[in-house]
């Protein structure tokens, strides 16, 4: 998969290599606090594997991942979803996680304004 690359950041595939990352957020009750029921419970490296693993695989028509790298490292900052794609009815859903505070600054192209003006026009 090419990556898609802004001024500051860049969106990649998942890799192995992202498992760390994505598990110290998975089971940080501070952010997950705000997201879906899934996450109430601590989440095991191998549940963290096996989504990865999920994701690379990338064989789903109606969700599409891609991890928000920084872009001089591609080191995982966070991820954005685009799900529910219905090509006939035009309406997906984008869902934005950052999780690195330091970087979350840095990336003023995402910030949540930004992100629901792309989301209302995706609609």
């Amino acid at each position: 998969m090419g990556h898609i690359i802004g001024e500051r950041i860049v969106l990649r595939e998942y890799r192995m290599e992202d498992l760390s990352a994505i598990q110290s957020w998975v089971n940080d009750s501070v952010i997950t606090s705000t997201l879906s029921d899934l996450f109430s419970y601590p989440q095991s490296i191998k549940k963290t594997e096996d989504f990865i693993h999920m994701m690379m695989d990338g064989k789903s028509d109606t969700h599409k991942s891609f991890v928000i790298a920084h872009q001089n490292t591609l080191d995982y900052i966070g991820q954005i979803d685009v799900l529910n794609i219905s090509w006939k009815n035009e309406r997906p859903r984008l869902r934005l996680l950052l999780v690195r505070r330091k970087i979350k600054e840095e990336v003023s192209a995402l910030k949540r304004y930004d992100c629901c003006n792309i989301w209302y026009l995706m609609r």
